[in-house]
């Protein structure tokens, strides 16, 4: 009996629904009939009765409406909730049979059905949005990856040409308004193409990987190191003056001096040596005067003698050759 009363699709419980409302409303109107006929109206005068007639006429009919008019409600809201659970059944018999979960009984309450159908869309839901952060978070740390490479040089891990021109516009904007010094070292290692003919292409760029790590050792966290083309390198050192970048050049010098390289046979790559072109910024020359008076100042030194530092006096504007 429990069963049946339990789920509301079953035509059972709806019979036993209906003998249930047409009780309440019958049972109290016969008993209440009954004291009026038997142990009311006897004692009451003609009159009296015809007053009370059209009261009691109306009790009646509302021990039978309301009854009714509660079972009209619930019949339609039992019509809603089969509706609702064929629908939840028939959409989640696809997903359940993929997830290799048991089908639910016809008989099955259908409340119970409901809450268990919700519970898995909750379940299925809940993985699908943790399946979405994830592949979210991986994005995210795709995007990062792309934008740092798109600024990196993949072979020495410097910052590249493209960003080298960013930062430049950025740290002179940044000079120019706050009266910051700014200073560059243009580099270029010696003979390079003649290493690259003896010792073979893969020796030459183990040469660039080692150097770029050598000028990431020896400039401070606030400098910008880039590779700017081919075995050409660039330094850009905010709050630095000629002084303190040609300080820098000397010190990536004598580090190269000491940089152990070897070939593919073991024997030791022996030469190696980087001129400098070191200028300061000035408000007069501008960024890109800034980079072409360094990078003179780079052939000035190796035209003259490979392994020196050619420097510019920002304010004599003459080119001074400094030797290692």
């Amino acid at each position: 009996m429990i069963k049946i009363l339990t789920s509301l699709t079953r035509e059972k419980a709806r019979r036993s629904i209906v003998v249930f409302f047409f009780l309440s409303a019958v049972l109290p109107l016969l008993i209440l009939l009954y004291f009026t006929f038997n142990h009311v109206l006897p004692v009451l005068s003609g009159e009296q009765v015809n007053s009370l007639a059209f009261i009691f006429t109306l009790c009646v009919l509302a021990m039978l409406g309301l009854p009714f008019l509660g079972f009209f409600l619930v019949h339609r809201w039992i019509l809603s909730l089969e509706a609702l659970a064929r629908e939840v059944r028939n959409g989640t018999t696809g997903a359940a049979a993929a997830a290799g979960l048991p089908e639910d009984p016809p008989e099955q309450n259908e409340v119970l059905a409901l809450r268990k159908a919700f519970l898995h869309l909750r379940g299925e839901l809940e993985d699908r949005m943790g399946k979405v952060f994830q592949y979210s978070d991986r994005l995210i740390q795709t995007s990062e990856k792309l934008y740092e490479l798109s600024f990196t040089d993949e072979l020495t891990s410097l910052y590249n040409r493209r960003y080298f021109d960013f930062r430049l516009a950025e740290e002179v904007s940044r000079a120019d308004r706050y009266g910051h010094d700014l200073a560059i070292i243009m580099i270029d290692i010696n003979d390079f193409k003649l290493y690259n003919d003896t010792y073979g292409h893969y020796m030459g760029d183990e040469i660039l990987r080692r150097f770029g790590n050598l000028i990431r050792d020896v400039i401070r966290k606030s400098d910008i190191p880039f590779r700017y083309g081919g075995d050409e390198f660039a330094i850009l050192l905010p709050e630095s003056s000629a002084d303190m970048a040609e300080v820098v050049a000397r010190r990536m010098n004598a580090a190269l001096d000491t940089l152990p390289l070897r070939d593919g046979g073991g024997n030791q790559v022996v030469g190696v040596s980087a001129s400098c072109g070191v200028a300061a910024y000035t408000r007069k020359s501008g960024g890109e005067d800034f980079v072409r008076k360094a990078d003179m100042l780079l052939l000035k030194s190796k035209g003259e003698k490979k392994g020196r530092i050619a420097r510019l006096d920002p304010v004599a504007g003459n080119g001074a050759d400094t030797p290692q």
